[in-house]
């Protein structure tokens, strides 16, 4: 709610990165955040979280993308409805992953050529 503040006292030029794994372990759902910004999101860090332990102590996973738990079917339905042509980022912050991106890199194609149609 506070960045939407700050947004609409601003030129429409500067708008956010919506970065879904960290929506997704927050308990958004990043398809609903994404239509809220109402065009103002131009970029995304494409990646994955599942949230798993207690709501008093959770354990946030980056996990690989289309294996957590973001909406990425209602995402990608959002997106094209707002026919958006942004730059989506593939990311993590798993070290394992990072250590050879290669693997995650290459499933995160497959599963956005599979799913963003």
């Amino acid at each position: 709610e506070t960045v939407k503040k700050v947004l609409a006292a601003r030129d429409p030029r500067i708008g956010v990165c919506l970065d879904i794994g960290w929506v997704t372990s927050a308990g958004f759902d990043a398809a609903t955040v994404f239509a809220d910004y109402n065009g103002r999101v131009y970029d995304m860090h494409l990646k994955d979280k599942k949230v798993e332990g207690t709501p008093e102590k959770p354990v946030i996973l980056d996990v690989e993308i289309g294996t957590g738990q973001a909406n990425y079917k209602g995402l990608f339905a959002e997106m094209k409805k707002a026919k958006w042509s942004g730059v989506m980022a593939v990311e993590t912050d798993n070290g394992d992953f990072a250590k050879d991106p290669n693997v995650l890199v290459a499933g995160a194609v497959t599963f956005f050529k599979a799913n963003a149609k």
